[in-house]
């Protein structure tokens, strides 16, 4: 979808790409699409993707993104994208996203960027993300996830690290990647670390969530500029494993 196609709804259908397909859905235009209780399976790059491409993209009626179920997203050489695709569900701008099932993505369960500000998720449940023994990430928050509010997030446990919050690149003039973002009333049980908040992060809210099972920290940082964390209040860190610091200030600790 691109062009004239505003205000395209898409509703109560069965997406199947038998691992040939690079997507199930490709919606470059996001005004006024609803996107509802979709399955997608079996795609090289994304299930659903809904991304304008352009950071100064502001939409007047956002994009609503409901009971979708997306699994099984890879390229044939898993993780082959550099971070580039290999998402389940992947959001570049402004949208409501509710009630989302994601299994068996490649690199990322749910990735935000591009001009993803004020964009509102809730009920999320992302598992089996990646192999064990590569990184993966479930929930990735990317250049520009601004002032969005993620909540009644689920991830793992078979993922490596639960959040990752991007940095501030100099080629974007070191905007913070991740500013002013709500994560809030979930459950992180990942094997690493429950949430990477990179350099550039800025005023991040983490609060009423538990961690699980976390062996390196419940939150690495790495951070010389900015106030990275605002907000921990009401988590839970009582089911890490023993020695596991509440915080980590470390470069990449997976």
């Amino acid at each position: 979808m691109w062009g004239t196609a505003s205000g395209t709804i898409l509703a109560d259908i069965v997406i199947d790409g038998h691992g040939v397909l690079g997507s199930g859905i490709a919606a470059r235009q996001p005004e006024g699409l609803a996107i509802q209780r979709v399955v997608a399976s079996n795609f090289r790059s994304w299930g659903i993707f809904v991304d304008a491409d352009d950071f100064d993209r502001t939409v007047g009626e956002p994009p609503l993104l409901e009971d979708l179920n997306v699994a099984n997203v890879s390229r044939p050489v898993p993780r082959s994208s550099d971070g580039t695709a290999e998402a389940c569900i992947w959001v570049g701008n402004t949208a409501v996203g509710r009630r989302f099932k994601v299994r068996n993505c490649a690199w990322m369960g749910v990735w935000s960027g591009t001009a993803a500000k004020h964009a509102r998720f809730s009920d999320i449940d992302i598992d089996d993300i990646g192999s064990r023994e590569g990184s993966s990430t479930g929930l990735y928050l990317e250049p520009f996830t601004t002032d969005s509010v993620f909540e009644r997030i689920r991830i793992g446990p078979n993922v490596t690290v639960g959040i990752v919050c991007e940095w501030a690149d100099p080629a974007w003039g070191s905007r913070p990647a991740c500013d002013g973002v709500v994560i809030q009333d979930s459950l992180i049980d990942s094997r690493c670390v429950g949430a990477y908040l990179d350099d550039g992060t800025r005023n991040t809210t983490l609060r009423r969530t538990a961690f699980v099972h976390q062996a390196s920290a419940a939150v690495a940082i790495f951070n010389k500029h900015y106030n990275i964390l605002y907000d921990t209040s009401g988590n839970d860190y009582g089911l890490m494993q023993a020695g596991a610091p509440v915080v980590l200030n470390k470069n990449n600790p997976c």
